[in-house]
């Protein structure tokens, strides 16, 4: 098959370079005209899955995206969906979150009602900020109310086992009967995870989520265009920050700061941080291994060559069950996340 596609590509070249009668045509009919000299039309060209009842992973399995699922049954719309892709470059944030969410099939709304005051004091500024990490949290109680304690703690050791494997070995892979012990007991965690997932309000969280990320992108637009007069105030170091800030709040387990424009060095988990300047580092870690806490993160930063780095999973502009940002306006930053 592999040399079948190899000499398929040469064809192709040879055909669009060496015969101007086809430079007018479409890339498809080109691709059918090449593909008669086998005696094959596109419909034979298809990478082989099943759809059983039995998911696996070489079915139609829920974790395949249905975009996946359709080029694997008809791979020649790929140089339609490449093209489809590039045109996103273009488009602002919460498009782009449109056309990505409409190639998973999802149904979501994005017309938004978020409304934030641009022209209040930068109390005034810290309090919406503050109420909405605060909704956030209420709204990510919601998804999960469904999960009793035992449901979470199965999630909390095997959530990723159905992306994942082991890297370990044992030997099992040498002895047959250990091997289809594993296998079978891979397989129930497997199914389990998925009935539990199932009872998790995702799409909701979809929606959630584009609601974080256009709160956040507004913020950072307002922030760009400096529309927020932050006080003169500066004040100095604490245990969570090395350097001057004009704003830190730390109750009820939420963590915020607004930082100065020289450098700062963010250690731990934040809800929220917006920098305005300096060359700052930072240190992001979840600070607890409990999945569904410490979730909802996002980094503002307007200036300076930055050092993004973490020590724990999914928490450098990722999350799980709920949503992370890192907007950098500018500089020559650097990341460095585990997983």
């Amino acid at each position: 098959m592999t040399k079948f596609i190899f000499q398929l590509l040469i064809l192709l070249s040879i055909l669009t370079i060496s015969d101007i009668s086809y430079s007018q045509q479409s890339l498809d009919s080109i691709i059918n005209f090449t593909l008669t000299y086998r005696g094959l039309t596109q419909q034979d060209i298809t990478i082989p899955i099943n759809f059983d009842k039995d998911k696996s992973p070489t079915n139609d399995a829920k974790l395949i995206l249905p975009v996946v699922r359709d080029l694997m049954k008809e791979p020649m719309k790929s140089f339609e969906f490449t093209d489809d892709i590039e045109s996103i470059k273009d488009l602002n944030l919460i498009q782009i979150l449109e056309r990505l969410y409409k190639l998973k099939n999802v149904d979501t709304q994005f017309s938004s009602k978020i409304q934030i005051n641009e022209n209040g004091t930068p109390e005034q500024f810290y309090d919406q900020i503050i109420s909405f990490v605060k909704e956030r949290n209420n709204s990510k109680k919601k998804l999960v109310e469904d999960l009793n304690n035992e449901d979470r703690d199965f999630l909390n050791q095997y959530l990723f086992s159905i992306i994942a494997e082991t890297e370990e070995d044992d030997g099992v892979n040498s002895d047959i009967f250990k091997f289809n012990k594993a296998r079978d007991s891979s397989i129930a965690v497997s199914k389990r995870t998925m009935e539990i997932l199932s009872r998790i309000k995702l799409k909701d969280e979809l929606n959630y989520g584009i609601h974080d990320a256009e709160f956040c992108w507004l913020i950072y637009n307002m922030l760009k265009e400096s529309k927020i007069n932050f006080s003169e105030t500066e004040y100095e170091s604490n245990k969570f920050i090395n350097g001057n800030y004009y704003y830190f709040y730390d109750q009820d387990g939420f963590r915020i700061a607004v930082g100065g424009k020289g450098k700062n060095i963010y250690t731990g988990h934040f809800d929220f941080i917006i920098d305005l300047g300096g060359d700052d580092v930072y240190n992001i870690d979840r600070e607890t291994s409990d999945l569904f806490k410490n979730n909802f993160s996002c980094i503002i930063d307007l200036s300076g060559n930055d050092y993004y780095t973490s020590g724990s999973n999914y928490s450098l502009a990722g999350s799980v069950f709920s949503s992370g940002f890192i907007f950098d306006k500018e500089g020559d930053d650097t990341y460095k996340g585990k997983k």
